[in-house]
Formats: C-alpha cells, sequence, structure tokens
C-alpha cells in the first residue's frame, strides 16, 4: 500500500507542472534583464518581458521587485528603486507604483483599456544599496526574475556588465528561497558576465551573484525609510508649522 501511495504522489509531482501550464490564458515567453553596474556604484536595470496574452482580455502585467531584504541574522538591508521607466511594443506605457510589504509594485496598463496578443515589455530602473562588501571581494547578489509570478516563465536569462575590468567569478540560482541548484553562467570577459536557465515556476527564483575587485566602485548604503510620524516630526516641518501658527494669530 505504501508503495501504490509513493508511486501516486511520484507522479503528481511529475505531471504538477504541465498541469499548472495548462491551466494558465497567457504565459511569459522569455525574461530577459541586462544588469550595468555604474561608476557611481548604482546598479541600472533593464528587464524585456516578452509574454503572449493569446485571446484572453488583461490591461497589462504587474512587476514586484524587492527594496528590503532579510539577512541571514534578522537584520534588514535596505534599497532603492528610482527612475522607472515602462515601455510596451517599444511605446511608452502607463503604470503607477504602490508598496507591498517589502516590496515596489509596478503596476503596467491602462485601467480603462484591455489588450490581447503578443506583447514586449520593457522595464528600466535604478537601484542603490545592492552592492554587498566583504574581506577581499564586492559582489552583486541579485534575484533577476523575483518569486510574485502567477505563471511559468519559460525562459530566462541575464547579462552583467561593469564599468572596468574586475570581474572575478559568477554564479547562477534557481529554485524556492534557499534553493542551491545552479543554472547556467560565465565569465565571458573581465568586464561581463552571462546568466540563463529555463522554465521558472510560480513562487521560484532566478538569482544571480557576481564578485568583483573591492573597491572597484563605491559601495552605496541606503538608510531605513522614516515612518510617517517621523517624517512629521522633521525640524523644518515643525518649524514651518510654529511660523504658520503664529501668522494666524496675528
Amino acid at each position: 500500500m505504501k508503495r501504490i501511495a509513493i508511486i501516486v504522489m511520484s507522479f503528481f509531482l511529475i505531471c504538477r507542472p504541465s498541469i499548472t501550464l495548462a491551466q494558465t490564458t497567457w504565459e511569459i515567453s522569455e525574461f530577459h534583464s541586462d544588469i550595468t553596474i555604474e561608476k557611481t556604484g548604482s546598479v541600472h536595470v533593464v528587464e524585456k518581458i516578452t509574454v503572449d496574452f493569446y485571446t484572453t482580455q488583461k490591461h497589462g502585467i504587474y512587476r514586484e521587485i524587492p527594496y528590503v531584504y532579510q539577512s541571514n541574522n534578522d537584520e534588514k538591508k535596505y534599497t532603492t528603486i528610482s527612475d522607472v521607466a515602462v515601455l510596451r511594443d517599444s511605446h511608452i506605457e502607463k503604470y503607477r507604483e504602490e508598496k507591498n510589504n517589502n516590496n515596489i509594485r509596478i503596476l503596467i496598463g491602462d485601467p480603462n483599456k484591455t489588450i490581447d496578443g503578443k506583447h514586449i515589455y520593457e522595464i528600466s530602473y535604478i537601484v542603490k544599496g545592492v552592492l554587498v562588501p566583504y574581506d577581499t571581494y564586492d559582489e552583486l547578489y541579485w534575484n533577476v526574475t523575483g518569486s510574485s509570478w502567477e505563471i511559468p516563465i519559460q525562459k530566462a536569462s541575464a547579462v552583467l556588465t561593469l564599468p572596468f575590468p574586475g570581474l572575478h567569478q559568477t554564479a547562477c540560482y534557481f529554485g524556492k528561497n534557499g534553493s542551491s541548484s545552479q543554472c547556467r553562467n560565465e565569465k565571458i570577459s573581465e568586464k561581463q558576465g552571462v546568466f540563463s536557465t529555463d522554465t521558472v515556476y510560480p513562487g521560484e527564483n532566478f538569482t544571480i551573484a557576481a564578485g568583483y575587485s573591492k573597491g572597484l566602485v563605491p559601495i552605496l548604503t541606503v538608510p531605513k525609510p522614516k515612518t510617517f510620524l517621523e517624517e512629521l516630526l522633521q525640524p523644518s516641518i515643525i518649524a514651518l508649522y510654529c511660523l504658520t501658527t503664529k501668522r494666524n494669530k496675528i
């Protein structure tokens, strides 16, 4: 009986991805990211996401990007995401941003209009605070796709470019959080590395790592964002309030 149960469970696990694919009404055929570490220590990311909605009417897609990271010792690392721009099929596309837990969510598309068929979205943005210093080298450790997609990504890839020669090593991982499953990666020059993997399922990540010469670019740090109350209690705000109150009394 136990043997039958094991066989049935194994069959279910093997077939589960196929069932997931069959139930989707649209697909992401490719997710490619060009990641450039700038001389300033900022990281410029340009993502090209190829989708096919088939006959499903959709407003667009959304992209979630973490801006708060939790370390193994429960310390939080903060980053900023700015200068967001979005294109659909090489034309400027409407979008809006909102914060969702520790992520920035970019909702892409016109809320008053639906589309179907094949489209290519291009999302670009600047990230600060993601480079990490170590004793003998510095590193970029970056989750390329995120894990919030509701459907599989059929193919994912990335190209990392440094501003100066100094790339030492590259690595690539895919799967659930904490997975050590490795994907294809190669250092193709002193300034560039390439990474790729096949299907990335919902809840899985495609993460790259690159170690490079220490001090090659500045390591930027981002302070913890101020709460609403902290913003309200800033000296400049208090001074403005007092000045306004004084004038009203006069």
